[in-house]
């Protein structure tokens, strides 16, 4: 059986609102400490548990939503994602990272 990994996040102290049309914007400091760039594949993702929302550089194994980073660093949320975040328009998220630097996770402030 393989061991469960124990993700620790870092509180970055900053956030993000989610926006009318489906997108939120992570700031650029967070985004190239990802190596999140305009242009760039990323997979989104739900938490097990439905409370966080994971953005994180695109991989070809994943199951996970593909979206396009946009020039001025929006991410859009799918609608199904949205539905079960329990997302609405001006919703504030604040924005933690891994501590391995492998992705971003917004929680409802």
């Amino acid at each position: 059986m393989k061991p469960v990994r124990h993700i620790e996040l870092i509180d970055t102290k900053l956030s993000c609102t989610f926006k009318k049309d489906q997108t939120v914007l992570i700031p650029v400091k967070i985004r190239k400490r990802v190596f999140l760039l305009p242009g760039h594949e990323v997979s989104v993702g739900l938490s097990k548990t439905g409370d966080k929302i994971t953005i994180s550089p695109h991989h070809t194994l994943t199951s996970e939503n593909r979206m396009v980073i946009t020039k001025n660093g929006a991410i859009r949320i799918p609608a199904e994602l949205k539905r079960f975040a329990k997302l609405e328009i001006g919703t504030p998220l604040s924005i933690f990272i891994t501590t391995d630097f492998d992705r971003v996770i917004l929680k409802k402030s």
